[in-house]
């Protein structure tokens, strides 16, 4: 009798233990899966300002040296601020002033 009830304690104490170690896994499997998601984020948005970059050096290569400064400046002002929009904005700047230019 009392071996059954040292293995039904055991066996308990086992699944408790083993719960307990999903339950303590568990938020650290999300702050690591929620990391890896940042970071991919931030690998993505990285590559994206890289070829908007690409593309206005591109654009303005041709310009004069203040009108590139001016668009150089709103780049740095637009990524300061973050917007996705402004990659749509850059290029219709650089056209207008590479349309200027002409």
């Amino acid at each position: 009798y009392l071996i059954s009830v040292v293995a039904s304690v055991a066996h308990l104490t086992y699944h408790l233990l083993a719960l307990g170690a999903r339950l303590l896994l568990m938020p650290l499997l999300l702050h690591l899966l929620m990391l890896l998601v940042m970071v991919l984020g931030w690998t993505f948005r990285f590559v994206e300002l890289l070829l908007v970059v690409r593309v206005l050096t591109d654009r303005v290569a041709t310009l004069a040296a203040e009108e590139t400064t001016a668009v150089l400046l709103l780049l740095l002002l637009e990524v300061q601020l973050g917007k996705c929009t402004g990659k749509v904005q850059f290029v219709a700047i650089a056209n207008g002033l590479l349309a200027r230019g002409q």
